[in-house]
């Protein structure tokens, strides 16, 4: 069974990116103090980040040269040894023993060195300061950029409305100056019933009657609005106004989009904060699995240190498996 936590170095590192990331993208300059604090932590991060991989190697590096390996082997000689004398075989095994208690005690000095080193860094990241003070100018971006939001959606509709008459009105238009329509339609514009009865008698196209239809009733409210008499010239002249009322709303639409399009990108700025503060978290969780897997460690050494016997197979299988733990953090 294994005794030690999975260790996810993957975390650990994407922990760091995320700090590397926010400072050279230089995301918070606009929050107060905080690119600050920020590139702080940047550092530190990345020195304790480093830090664990310098611990895991010197640690294996210790464990290695201890000799454990050898003393397993010369205590496996010793023990199978049949033509050794009792009392000797018995003070060489005892002498192993303590040999490889000398040995383990070192590397057990080691671990917990590492362990409060590693403890004291994952402290100091945990209580890196990284408020800020853009509450109030947060939440007023917010609103002002929900407000943009729902003028940019009035002046889309508004401008679909107005390309929608305009292009009606001038369909309209096109069709009551053609020659055909010239012989029926002089200076006033036809009514409902005139369109009627020019198509009852055949005179114009059913299809040309439905679009001239159209075309005066989107004319109508922009009459009522300019105050102007049903004429034909009317037309024109309504195409005219709505061209220009077409060119403001677009350009306030524009003017409206480049705000939202800057306040969007200082929103994801602002929320991206909240991606360093997880990040952070994420280190110090991942972090304190590492010292978990050490406490571990030196909970299980001290049981082969305090027995009247060391077991040096049992120790040595233990030893490699942290090992490879401690390969986890190098990788």
């Amino acid at each position: 069974m294994n005794l030690y936590p999975a260790l996810n170095m993957v975390a650990v590192k994407g922990a760091v990116s995320v700090f590397n990331s926010a400072v050279a993208s230089n995301a918070f300059a606009e929050l107060p103090g905080l690119q600050e604090r920020v590139m702080r932590a940047q550092l530190l991060i990345n020195s304790h980040s480093r830090s664990l991989v310098d611990q895991a190697i010197a640690l294996e590096a210790s464990m290695s040269n201890a000799g454990f390996s050898d003393i397993a082997r010369q205590y496996k000689e010793l023990a199978d040894a049949s033509s050794w004398d009792l009392r000797l075989k018995a003070k060489g095994i005892e002498d192993l023993n303590t040999f490889c208690k000398e040995r383990l005690s070192h590397v057990v000095q080691k671990a917990d060195a590492a362990r409060q080193l590693i403890e004291a860094n994952r402290e100091e990241i945990g209580a890196l300061t990284l408020d800020h003070f853009a509450g109030d100018l947060i939440d007023y971006d917010e609103a002002r950029l929900t407000a943009l939001l729902t003028r940019e959606a009035a002046l889309k509709a508004t401008g679909e409305q107005l390309q929608a008459d305009w292009d009606a009105i001038k369909a309209a238009k096109e069709l009551l100056e053609t020659d055909v329509w010239k012989e029926h339609i002089k200076k006033a514009l036809p009514t409902a019933e005139e369109l009627q009865m020019l198509v009852s008698q055949a005179l114009v196209p059913k299809f040309d009657v439905e679009i001239i239809k159209l075309g005066l009733q989107r004319l109508e409210k922009y009459l009522d609005m300019f105050g102007a008499a049903a004429k034909l010239v009317s037309l024109g002249e309504t195409l005219v106004r709505l061209s220009k009322n077409i060119s403001a709303n677009k350009l306030e639409c524009q003017e409206v989009q480049e705000k939202i399009k800057a306040l969007q990108a200082r929103k994801e700025k602002f929320e991206s904060y909240d991606g360093v503060l997880t990040a952070r978290t994420q280190w110090v969780e991942q972090v304190g699995l590492i010292v978990e897997s050490l406490v571990v460690f030196l909970r299980e050494c001290r049981l082969f240190q305090t027995a009247d016997e060391c077991d040096i197979a049992s120790l040595q299988t233990h030893l490699t498996m942290f090992i490879s733990v401690l390969r986890q953090v190098r990788v």
